[in-house]
């Protein structure tokens, strides 16, 4: 019994100064700067998540509020109960926030319609359903089509 555990005592102290070192050795070097920079990075990435989703929220209520539009005339008014039928409960609170700003402030919004008696939306004119694809392909398309044509220009005047 002796015998077996001399060699480990003596096998343990062999081991645990060069770890010991080898620890010493890399964590100033290089274990801390990774370590501190991946924080900074995990830290920055999170807040853009945070922001991300905040601004999703915002561009929820206003899709739900151009549905419930769509389905009105233009001129009549829609009141607050119509809009929460659509939309969800944690986007009620945001919604009644902006129907009291807007309606102290009296701004037309880009969205074609404004708030009337602080609980009511007027409609001004329909909203037009715009997909994001045929603006991007029309911008790139005038884009592509000018460059080739300077190509060509040049072309001809060697």
């Amino acid at each position: 019994m002796e015998q077996r555990i001399s060699p480990v005592d003596t096998f343990n102290l062999s081991v645990t100064p060069i770890v010991g070192e080898l620890n010493h050795n890399h964590p100033s070097s290089t274990k801390q700067d990774p370590s501190s920079s991946s924080k900074l990075w995990n830290s920055i990435e999170n807040n853009k998540k945070v922001e991300k989703k905040k601004k999703k929220k915002v561009i929820k209520t206003k899709s739900a509020i151009k549905e419930v539009l769509r389905e009105y005339q233009v001129g009549s008014t829609v009141p607050i109960k119509q809009l929460r039928k659509k939309v969800v409960n944690k986007q009620i609170q945001q919604l009644e926030k902006q129907l009291k700003e807007k309606f102290n402030l009296k701004i037309h919004q880009p969205n074609k319609y404004y708030f009337v008696m602080g609980q009511d939306v007027k409609v001004l004119k329909k909203p037009k359903e715009r997909s994001k694809k045929p603006k991007k392909n029309s911008t790139t398309s005038l884009s592509s089509s000018s460059i080739p044509k300077k190509n060509n220009v040049q072309k001809a005047q060697e």
